[in-house]
């Protein structure tokens, strides 16, 4: 078990030297009371404040590690509980759980096959000035780590962008990235006008994209570098 601990450690004391370092920027480690202090600690562009309590075991082959953390701030968002639990058996990684407020995620990475199999569920309120409503997702991935497929749907309901407000916006998608097919997807307009969303996106390229529609009418739904011109249906 000490060697676990001490491996933690020096991840910790690695990451510590690896940020940029200001007075409050630091980590403090509590191996007593297995307590993991976060102060203004800095990770790239990002910001970690919190205190995480931590449980290590091994047993044979099984590595399990548990991650508990309330009232995290991440950069400016605040999260009232952090929750992982992950396990290493020989070359499989196992995140059973990864939970915040609204969703999470689990799947496993078998190193060996270089499989991945990964599954996300969440929900929340946006209040962003650029994308405004109530979002929920759900999607999965699985496949060989350089060629595996993802499928799933993004819906926003009551939402509004850039100050033009909709009644809802579902977009069902299914492919290999950077390439997805997107198929049953549509736009409701607050007037109650339908926009049909249906074609091949290039996560690289949104300009590319192809939309099927009855009336020449234009609707901009994404505008800047990223522009995502779609047909608007009339009622």
């Amino acid at each position: 078990m000490r060697i676990w601990f001490a491996t933690l450690f020096l991840f910790f004391n690695f990451l510590a030297v690896g940020s940029s370092c200001f007075s409050q920027d630091y980590i403090e480690v509590d191996f007593n009371d297995q307590k993991v202090k976060f102060s203004d600690f800095h990770l790239g562009s990002y910001t970690i404040d919190g205190i995480f309590s931590f449980a290590l075991n091994k047993q044979a082959n099984l590595f399990t590690l548990n991650l508990e953390g309330r009232n995290i701030k991440f950069s400016e968002k605040n999260f009232s509980s952090v929750k992982l639990n992950i396990t290493k058996a020989h070359n499989t990684i196992s995140v059973h759980y990864f939970s915040l407020p609204g969703g999470g995620f689990g799947g496993m990475l078998d190193l060996d096959k270089g499989e991945v199999a990964l599954e996300v569920d969440g929900s929340w309120q946006s209040k962003n000035r650029f994308l405004a409503g109530d979002i929920r997702t759900k999607a999965k991935a699985w496949g060989e780590l350089n060629n595996f497929l993802v499928c799933g749907y993004f819906v926003v309901t009551d939402g509004m962008y850039q100050g033009n407000e909709f009644l809802q916006f579902r977009v069902d998608f299914l492919g290999k990235p950077p390439l997805l097919n997107i198929t049953d997807s549509e736009l409701i307009l607050k007037d109650g006008s339908i926009v049909k969303v249906e074609g091949l996106l290039d996560l690289r390229n949104f300009s590319s994209y192809p939309v099927q529609s009855l009336r020449h009418k234009r609707f901009i739904l994404i505008s800047g570098s990223y522009s995502l011109k779609i047909t608007k249906l009339l009622v």
